[in-house]
């Protein structure tokens, strides 16, 4: 009897604590399950866009920053499916690093099928029978759908019935679709991705540098991932170590995240503050830090860059999930969960762009953070503005500058307001950099010629001036009045100065020393002519060259056979000279 009463007593004792039993073993159940997919364009035009390859950097980045218990998927596609992952539990340390390794091998070529890519993205977590708790769709690209030439048999028409049927299974499964328009082109694709991302909750931007895809790219991720909100500062690394400090922004009820982004590899890296870890252990160009202990808190780091170059600093804040204190009764187990305020909140949002023909969209959700908005109101009257069904149209075919207002409401009646900003520059502005470097190429080119012309010039005449003296003179004495027996005499005049002769330095040369008036001033020069020198006196007496007079201080030209006579008045004496060319 003693034994059934001890039986009873302890098959009554396990029913009461089951309930206690079953509410502590909750205690050990994991974070939330987010099951995130990412389409990646890896098209031919995409070598060039992303030619700092910032894109596998920051799908590696996201994927450290999510929890263990995520899953992940990659699609690479272009005109086909060029690479696709599958779902991978994050805390699969292998299946992790094979998934970044293949990021890093991506190769962009072929064509661009955005339909394609959309949907095999979505099919990826609707085709998991898994629980989730939460998901989200990434779509990269940087162009149209462009099939021309593609051997696949589909055209833009399948591409377009593939975003559409996308947007629909995305709005029935929940999953909110981020686009990012990575170009500075607006393309046709942009206003159905605008449509897909505002039914679903998601967003679109266009950006047209490295800078901007990362802060986008992170801004996305972190919204539809945890709420979360996303600030930046930029610094450049000009020492061989730099120092960088995050300052907490977030408050006791908020998780906060420090990362930091560079287009150098990492070299060095030390943290000053112990109480953070630091993901990966061994970074390339990115690192995360989170507190161990989850309080917020200010940070430094030292790092040091392979390269001089720019680093992107980054805090990440989001509330911290509420964890429901259960009231456990005896009999039963009572859990009382109170609905978190639905107060929305805002962001602003500048866009810089060049004027285009056809209309931008843009779609307004992604500014509000409440799932329970029920209108959006636009707020002035500007006519380049239209609001319809969450999507704003703004015409920018025009330059200058439209600021326009939203204002969303939730259904318990709250507000919130948000500027959209959207800078238009005229469309020829963009060629505007190479119009100038044209001018300037132009204007040095035609320098140049002009002075490579008078250089030529002065290089061509001062040839002439040095040509030297050719061809050989020969003296007969005819008569002179000292009555010296004077023979012959030849001169080679190549011998002679290049630049001239006087009949006086020849005569020296030959040691003939007569007192012959002014025989310095009877000279010969070279000659532009071929078989020719030039003859310049400036003498009292008379020079002839054959029959011909020839006047003081004008030059003349004495071809080769010619004979030059010289008639020195005041010493009674002649000289007969032949000029012959060699």
């Amino acid at each position: 009897m003693k034994r059934i009463t001890a039986f009873i007593a302890a098959c009554l004792l396990c029913i009461l604590l089951c309930p206690v039993v079953a509410f502590a073993g909750e205690d050990d159940t994991p974070n939330d399950r987010c099951v995130i997919s990412v389409a990646v364009d890896v098209s031919g035009s995409m070598r060039r866009t992303d030619s700092r390859r910032d894109i596998p950097e920051t799908i590696k980045m996201i994927m450290d920053a999510c929890d263990d218990n995520d899953l992940f998927s990659v699609v690479a596609y272009n005109d086909q499916i060029a690479y696709e992952s599958g779902l991978i539990n994050l805390g699969d340390a292998k299946a992790k690093e094979a998934l970044k390794q293949d990021l890093d091998n991506l190769k962009y070529d072929g064509n661009t099928d955005n339909g394609l890519g959309l949907m095999r993205a979505l099919n990826k977590i609707v085709e998991d029978v898994g629980e989730r708790d939460k998901a989200l769709v990434i779509l990269i690209s940087d162009g149209n759908t462009d099939l021309v030439g593609s051997t696949t048999g589909r055209n833009a028409d399948d591409s377009k019935r593939d975003i559409e049927k996308s947007t629909e299974i995305a709005k029935q499964e929940d999953i909110p679709i981020y686009v990012i328009e990575y170009t500075d082109n607006f393309t046709t694709d942009t206003s159905l991705m605008s449509m897909a991302a505002s039914a679903t909750g998601g967003g679109v931007t266009m950006v047209d540098d490295p800078q901007k895809f990362v802060k986008v790219m992170l801004n996305s991720f972190f919204a539809g991932y945890n709420n979360g909100k996303t600030f930046y500062d930029t610094q450049n690394s000009e020492e061989k170590i730099a120092r960088a400090k995050f300052d907490s922004v977030a408050s006791e009820n908020e998780t906060e995240l420090f990362f930091l982004y560079a287009w150098e590899p990492i070299a060095d890296l030390e943290v000053l503050n112990k109480d953070f870890v630091i993901t990966p252990e061994a970074p390339g160009r990115y690192f995360l830090l989170e507190s161990k202990d989850g309080t917020p808190a200010s940070v430094e780091v030292l790092y040091g860059l392979e390269k001089k170059g720019t680093v992107m600093l980054g805090t990440v804040k989001a509330a911290k999930p509420e964890k429901t204190e259960p009231e456990v009764i005896v009999k039963e187990i009572e859990v009382e969960v109170k609905p978190e305020s639905a107060v929305p909140m805002a962001s602003d949002i500048t866009l810089e762009m060049y004027s285009e023909k056809a209309p931008f969209r843009y779609g307004v959700s992604i500014l509000f953070t409440d799932d329970d908005i029920v209108s959006y109101e636009l707020l002035g009257t500007d006519e380049r503005v239209v609001l319809e069904e969450g999507v704003l149209t703004f015409d920018v075919s025009k330059e200058g500058e439209i600021t326009t207002a939203v204002v969303a409401k939730d259904a318990a009646g709250n507000t919130a307001t948000s500027t959209i900003v959207v800078k238009v520059t005229a469309a020829w502005r963009q060629y505007q950099k190479w119009l100038v470097l044209g001018i300037i190429f132009f204007i040095v080119l035609v320098t140049a010629v002009i002075c490579f012309v008078i250089i030529r010039r002065l290089l061509f005449h001062n040839e002439k001036k040095t040509k030297p003296l050719t061809g050989e003179l020969i003296a007969n004495f005819v008569d002179i009045k000292s009555k010296n027996d004077i023979d012959q005499v030849r001169w080679k005049l190549k011998d002679y100065p290049r630049d001239g002769v006087s009949l006086e330095e020849l005569f020296h040369a030959k040691g003939i020393r007569e007192e012959l008036k002014d025989i310095d001033k009877v000279c010969f020069y070279p000659c532009d002519e071929d078989h020719a020198i030039a003859l310049l006196h400036n003498i009292e007496g008379g020079v002839f060259v054959g029959d011909h007079h020839v006047k003081s201080n004008v030059p003349t030209i004495v071809r080769s056979g010619s004979k030059i006579y010289v008639s020195i008045a005041e010493n009674a004496s002649e000289i007969e000279l032949m000029y012959l060319d060699e």
